[in-house]
């Protein structure tokens, strides 16, 4: 049911009615799972009336995930604009300056995800979309992530961009990798991997001077 309200709750859209869910459960049951994970905060329910917030649609992927549903699915039902907009609300709530898509030159031509800028270290973000989550797909991720941080670091030096947004030269630029998915947490070659509804708990304990979340 959740793959199912994922592909129904857009972003934009506003609440719908229970009716226009077309689901294949009977009406009681239905009213019933939903009011449950209502009670779960996955959706909010005000009488026939059905809706998500972007936080809560990324619950429900979680949960659809979590339940037996495919990545690929999933990853096809989320609109990632989304996925990137709730990373930059935990962000500013936390004390961070965000830009987002930010394109650079380093050896060639680059952009990262989401640059958060905080007043201990900042955070060179990438937001993945993952159809595979195998630690092969992980660690290549992280190492691509890695160099395109140390080159953003430069480039933010070379240019004085970085201090004119508030980092002062030699701060730590830390690269992220942020997921929907549970899987491949921690550190990879100095490099965070966080699943996104666990990023301000990362947030909170990461320690910039051991590289170590």
């Amino acid at each position: 049911m959740a793959l199912e309200l994922l592909r129904e709750l857009k972003p934009g859209k506003g609440p719908i009615r229970i009716p226009e869910l077309g689901s294949k459960y009977p009406n009681a049951v239905l009213r019933g799972r939903l009011a449950e994970m209502a009670e779960r905060g996955l959706l909010e329910l005000e009488g026939d009336r059905v809706s998500a917030s972007a936080a809560q649609r990324l619950k429900l992927a979680l949960f659809a995930v979590e339940n037996g549903a495919e990545l690929d699915s999933v990853g096809r039902a989320m609109d990632w604009r989304e996925f990137e907009d709730f990373a930059e609300e935990i962000l500013r709530n936390m004390g961070f300056k965000c830009v987002k898509h930010l394109r650079f030159k380093g050896k060639s031509r680059a952009e990262v995800d989401l640059l958060a800028i905080g007043p201990l270290f900042s955070l060179s973000i990438d937001c993945k979309r993952w159809r595979r989550a195998n630690e092969g797909g992980i660690l290549k991720a992280a190492e691509a992530q890695r160099k395109r941080t140390e080159e953003l670091g430069e480039w933010l030096e070379r240019t004085g961009l970085g201090r004119a947004m508030g980092m002062p030269n030699g701060a730590i630029l830390w690269p992220v990798v942020l997921t929907l998915l549970e899987q491949g947490i921690g550190v990879k070659g100095g490099v965070a991997i966080v699943p996104i509804l666990k990023l301000r708990d990362f947030l909170m304990r990461a320690d910039p001077s051991s590289m170590a979340p």
